[in-house]
């Protein structure tokens, strides 16, 4: 308890992940985190280390972008668990395990408001589009999405952690990752009492200004050590 009460006033400066992920992971033997005003360098000189930057968002004064003509949103469906698979081999270039995709969308902390799809409608999924027009399904079935975010949302502690945002290279630099997070917060602040993000802080300058120009704010630096 005395755990959750900290990370509650402070979390992106108590756990370098969200709360609910630091409580089912296990931390391997060979690595370690350390915030960084905790870090020496003279002490931790045999590890490999690798920074992250977490910020916190605290839901207030949101708004709502406009997304282009020919691009619309879809919440995640049953099934749809080869979609998320598939943009994050395309988009993060991962060797992902749809084992970890299953288990995400069965997690408790999973919710299908907060997996939102970025379509444009004149990219069409081929290979599935003649047998879901004859079964009359959505007509999100018949593209292929080019966008995803997901949040997960922890209802001991009302965190949404923001875990995926990403683009189809195609579409990049068009504005549409600002957009799908501007989606997201609005859908948060339904349900959550604040935000958080984490990703590598070296060569994501993009990343960082597009959080904080969208509201995130804090400078927690955590240092990821894996012993040489």
């Amino acid at each position: 308890m005395i755990l959750t009460d900290k990370y509650i006033k402070d979390p992106i400066n108590t756990l370098p992940i969200p709360l609910w992920k630091h409580n089912v992971t296990a931390i391997r033997q060979d690595m370690m985190y350390v915030l960084d005003a905790n870090y020496n360098e003279t002490l931790y000189r045999d590890f490999q280390d690798t920074l992250y930057l977490r910020l916190q968002h605290n839901l207030l004064d949101l708004k709502l972008g406009k997304l282009p003509a020919h691009y619309f949103l879809s919440s995640y469906k049953e099934s749809d668990g080869a979609l998320i698979y598939n943009l994050i081999k395309e988009c993060y270039g991962s060797n992902v395990e749809y084992d970890r995709v299953d288990h995400l969308v069965k997690d408790e902390t999973f919710n299908d408001l907060l997996c939102v799809f970025l379509y444009n409608d004149k990219v069409f999924n081929l290979e599935n589009m003649i047998n879901l027009r004859k079964n009359n399904l959505g007509k999100e079935r018949n593209y292929k999405p080019i966008g995803m975010v997901i949040a997960q949302f922890d209802q001991k502690t009302k965190e949404a952690s923001i875990e995926y945002l990403c683009v189809s290279e195609k579409f990049r630099n068009k504005g549409l990752g600002s957009l799908l997070l501007q989606e997201i917060l609005l859908r948060i602040s339904n349900i959550a009492d604040f935000a958080t993000v984490s990703f590598e802080k070296n060569n994501n300058e993009h990343l960082e200004k597009m959080f904080r120009k969208y509201g995130f704010e804090g400078n927690a630096i955590w240092h990821m050590l894996r012993k040489q």
